[in-house]
């Protein structure tokens, strides 16, 4: 009986062991993984550099796919490469997405609002590539989120300006204003409108 014990303590131990190990092991083959797609972000940034768009797209496109959890970062990168890929709708997808995680604090927020402004231009001109776009809808991870707008005359601080209602960007002498067409020069925009915006789906005039 004692015997008997021993052995299924031992079993115990040896199963254990197994199921740390392999834990462990399936931790570290992500963690290598997620390593290298991150690598391939930093590729990206080097290709769009030197305006090699189509292979900053296939790096970007790879970390999409692989990456459980996409940074911030990459829905900027995404964006901005897509401007230069013509893809002027999909710029304006991601674009918006960079701004709805990070707002005016993100690093690369003043560079987001300008090509998402440009952008925009381009799409209302009627000159976006007729390729097929990759939504940020459609990544779960970074699916756009939406409020109730039960109140329809209900209005939210804009994101772009931060209820400035003037778009500012530090240069390296001086600091330019500029007008926030997406609420108007406000400071806020309607409710379904900032929805529009969270979606990429709001033109401005």
């Amino acid at each position: 009986m004692i015997k008997k014990i021993k052995v299924q303590r031992i079993t115990f131990f040896i199963l254990l062991f197994n199921f740390a190990f392999l834990t462990a092991f399936s931790q570290d083959v992500r963690s290598r993984n997620e390593l290298i797609l991150l690598q391939k972000m930093d590729d990206a940034k080097v290709a769009m550099s030197e305006g090699h768009y189509i292979e900053a797209d296939k790096n970007l496109k790879e970390v999409i796919k692989g990456l459980a959890v996409l940074p911030a970062e990459l829905t900027y990168l995404f964006g901005k490469n897509s401007y230069y890929l013509g893809k002027y709708k999909q710029s304006i997808n991601w674009l918006s997405k960079y701004i709805e995680l990070k707002g005016t604090s993100g690093k690369d927020y003043y560079d987001a609002a300008q090509f998402l402004e440009k952008a925009e231009k381009a799409y209302k001109e009627g000159m976006d590539s007729d390729e097929p776009i990759l939504s940020p809808e459609s990544i779960e991870v970074v699916r756009v989120n939406s409020i109730d707008c039960a109140d329809p005359n209900a209005t939210i601080t804009c994101p772009v300006c931060n209820g400035e209602g003037v778009i500012i960007r530090q240069g390296p002498l001086h600091k330019t204003y500029n007008p926030c067409n997406y609420c108007d020069e406000t400071g806020y925009m309607k409710c379904e409108d900032y929805n529009r915006l969270l979606n990429g789906n709001l033109i401005t005039k």
